[in-house]
């Protein structure tokens, strides 16, 4: 039975008829029953459930980047996190089922209308990373105290390691440590800059592997 909260033509909770009435992040919702499905366990679906089993665990691991690098494609309908999680089920994922992989090269960690930063460059050991680039700052919507984002992923053990403030856009070079416990460890390379509010970021870029 679905109670009405405001009469006939208000928001309401519940099941009425072929509908289900309730609320999400303030906002009154009304959505289709789902339909019976034969056969719930096709190749079909659980390819999609391995993409998404492999997407929603990076993406817990990256919440705090999330959460800025996606930031500008967020509404109240759509959270930072759903957006992530869209973009990398959809075009993070390389493979047929079962053993569907990471695509690494197509996984975003952010994106936005942020200009990038040009140039940039990865060398060091395994106790450090240095990134180097050119500050591109006045170009387009680009400022010099935009942030540099950095994030390590680590595939063997499945931990990521990320710098949200690493540098500004006009220092031109920037030096991350690495833990201890990563130092003789293959790790993946992404970037992205974002402004000084955290409301806008640029695209987060792969810059590879190091310490292969």
């Amino acid at each position: 039975m679905a109670k009405f909260k405001r009469g006939i033509l208000g928001g309401f909770q519940g099941k009425l008829g072929t509908v289900v009435g309730t609320r999400w992040r303030g906002i009154n919702v009304m959505r289709a029953m789902p339909e019976k499905v034969t056969n719930p366990n096709t190749i079909k679906q659980r390819q999609q459930r391995e993409r998404f089993k492999l997407v929603s665990e990076l993406m817990k691991k990256a919440r705090p980047v999330i959460e800025v690098g996606f930031e500008q494609t967020g509404s109240p309908n759509r959270t930072a996190s759903n957006a992530a999680m869209s973009w990398n089920i959809k075009f993070g994922i390389k493979g047929s089922y079962p053993g569907q992989e990471f695509d690494f090269p197509q996984i975003r960690f952010a994106m936005g209308s942020l200009e990038g930063i040009n140039g940039m460059q990865v060398t060091g050991t395994h106790e450090e990373l240095t990134f180097s680039w050119s500050d591109n700052s006045g170009t387009m919507n680009a400022t010099s105290e935009d942030q540099l984002i950095i994030v390590l992923y680590n595939e063997a053990k499945k931990e990521l390691i990320y710098a949200l403030d690493l540098a500004n856009r006009n220092a031109g070079t920037a030096i991350l440590a690495i833990p201890e416990s990563q130092q003789a460890s293959e790790l993946h390379v992404w970037f992205a800059m974002h402004n000084s509010e955290r409301n806008i970021s640029s695209n987060s870029v792969y810059l590879g592997k190091v310490n292969e």
